[in-house]
């Protein structure tokens, strides 16, 4: 037993329904429509990126319905905290997936499905993906972090290319920008490694790491995707000059050129 098209509608229906009753009784809906117009792009996403890989029609839908599903901690995050920083609140990913059983959404759908969707839901804001995973879900939490990142680089850069540049927003978690620029930071991208969450202190440094979180995609699609969008370049473009920055764009630029060349591995 597949996902169907006709499974596909009722999860869509549920997500509106749950989502929407967020957005309707708001003082202020916008940041629940944020992530309602997030979850649209990144299920685009995700059909893009399977697709580019050839995966079957199943594999494609168990992405999409995984896409549908993945930021529905989100809300309830916001309502309650006031934020989407899960630092200052709970893990997004785990209250989506209390969500996803409590209301439902997966009903109907085969049983070991909606295991694969909730294991890739929790998986998908991780650092780094356990070792030793089944490949199915693998694959699925690949796809999915991929096409979650890929709608964080164009929001970002659509936030930083505004006239606010990112300041005193809850998209960027309310970092300050003290025109400075960490060179320690800058330092660990060059040397080809991310950093944690934990060591941002200001907006150039959440810049910073969005830039290292290049080094977390999986699909040949994804690193094009990326290279198109001048993601790198257009966020460096928003912060201050620092002495690091041409040796950092080489290091990115030669990254997502071995990217786009290399062979995904399911």
């Amino acid at each position: 037993m597949n996902i169907t098209e006709h499974d596909l509608t009722i999860l869509e229906q549920r997500f509106r329904a749950y989502t929407g009753s967020f957005t309707a009784g708001a003082p202020d809906p916008e940041p629940y429509r944020l992530k309602q117009a997030h979850t649209a792009r990144v299920c685009e996403n995700i059909i893009m990126l399977a697709q580019s890989l050839g995966l079957d029609r199943e594999t494609v839908n168990t992405a999409k319905a995984a896409a549908l599903v993945h930021d529905t901690g989100r809300f309830v995050q916001f309502r309650e905290f006031g934020t989407f920083s899960d630092a200052r609140s709970k893990n997004h990913a785990a209250l989506g997936v209390g969500v996803i059983l409590a209301q439902g959404m997966l009903k109907g759908m085969p049983r070991q499905t909606r295991k694969r969707i909730l294991r890739a839901v929790a998986l998908h804001n991780r650092p780094v993906l356990p070792r030793n995973i089944a490949p199915d879900l693998s694959v699925l939490s690949r796809l999915l972090r991929d096409a979650d990142k890929l709608d964080i680089f164009k929001v970002m850069l659509d936030l930083y290319q505004g006239p606010e540049n990112g300041r005193q927003s809850f998209i960027t978690h309310d970092q300050e920008d003290n025109g400075a620029v960490s060179g320690d930071l800058a330092a660990c991208i060059i040397a080809g490694q991310m950093f944690g969450y934990d060591k941002i202190r200001t907006l150039n440094d959440m810049k910073l790491f969005q830039i290292g979180m290049i080094f977390d995609l999986n699909v040949p699609a994804a690193f094009k995707a990326v290279q198109d969008l001048c993601v790198v370049n257009g966020i460096l473009d928003s912060m201050p000059g620092f002495p690091e920055r041409d040796r950092l764009v080489r290091t990115m630029d030669a990254y997502i050129t071995s990217g786009i060349q290399a062979d995904f591995q399911s």
